[in-house]
């Protein structure tokens, strides 16, 4: 109800003032101002409360985006954390001969929000284009999870890729991904293949 509140003063102000950039920026600024003091004044908010906060915005963002997926195979890897699964969407991986060159994914939208799937487009025009098999690999979101544990999801993808040579040519194995994914594919590589950067 708070952050409700806080929205329909900014919109309100908003649309009472000159409408230019540097007043819609004041307004957002003060609104999240408000809900991080709202939060830190309220020390029983759980992680459940805010996660009803953010939820709403992740759910927005999805149906921005509109992921659909449309992989060659869907595979469940083991995790290092016992009974968990990690989720990748392969591309050019079905009814290959020999082991092929192999491109690791990792989807970007800043460690939030669950759009794994969001560069279906991308691993199948690589794949196509290049013949290489594309793994495009899911994570565990910030939101939910402590850190490192995206960074540990693809650390385990790529591990698990090292460790089938009978199905990737592990010579030639390049790590890709945008935004966030971008970032762990710096820090995974860094940490798994310090000399070859």
């Amino acid at each position: 109800m708070f952050l409700k509140n806080v929205r329909k003063a900014a919109f309100n102000k908003s649309h009472n003032s000159d409408h230019n950039g540097y007043q819609s920026s004041l307004i957002l600024r003060n609104e999240m101002s408000l809900l991080s003091h709202s939060t830190h004044d309220h020390a029983t908010s759980s992680l459940d409360d805010l996660l009803k906060i953010a939820n709403p915005v992740r759910a927005g963002a999805l149906a921005a985006f509109n992921v659909t997926a449309h992989p060659d195979e869907v595979l469940q890897i083991p995790s290092r954390d016992k009974g968990r699964f990690i989720r990748i969407h392969a591309y050019n991986t079905v009814n290959c001969d020999a082991p092929a060159p192999v491109l690791a994914n990792f989807h970007g939208r800043s460690f939030v929000n669950p759009l794994h799937g969001s560069d279906d487009e991308f691993c199948r025009f690589i794949a196509k284009k290049t013949g290489l098999a594309v793994l495009d690999c899911s994570y565990r979101l910030g939101t939910e999870n402590q850190f490192p544990s995206s960074i540990h999801d693809a650390e385990d993808a790529v591990r698990w890729i090292l460790a089938h040579p009978e199905k990737f040519d592990i010579s030639r194995l390049s790590i890709s991904g945008f935004s966030a994914g971008g970032l762990l594919s710096l820090v995974v590589s860094s940490v798994l293949f310090p000399q070859g950067i």
